[in-house]
């Protein structure tokens, strides 16, 4: 498992949900982008990670992203990265912030 200690992805104990502002998973998003090009040799489908992202990003920019596409699309990249316990918590946490968002 590779500790990134860097990553920013934590959600404050009892945050809701709707309190997540769209910047913010976007960032994360960003973030999650990075740690995934920086561990690409540890992730199982490293092609099919990135464009998850991407397609959550874009899902983001339309301003009002689906919960449920932005679970399925995270869950991907979650599912590719399972030796990653810094990138599956960072999905984790954004599935969290997204529920919220809509």
């Amino acid at each position: 498992m590779v500790d990134v200690t860097r990553a920013t992805f934590r959600v404050v104990p009892g945050q809701l949900a709707a309190q997540a502002r769209l910047p913010d998973i976007e960032r994360l998003l960003n973030e999650l982008r990075h740690l995934l090009a920086t561990h690409a040799a540890e992730v199982n489908d490293p092609d099919g990670a990135h464009a998850a992202v991407a397609a959550a990003s874009d899902e983001v920019r339309t301003g009002r992203p689906e919960p449920g596409r932005m679970r399925i699309l995270l869950n991907a990249v979650a599912d590719a990265a399972p030796a990653l316990g810094s990138v599956a918590q960072a999905v984790r946490d954004l599935i969290r912030l997204t529920n919220g968002t809509r």
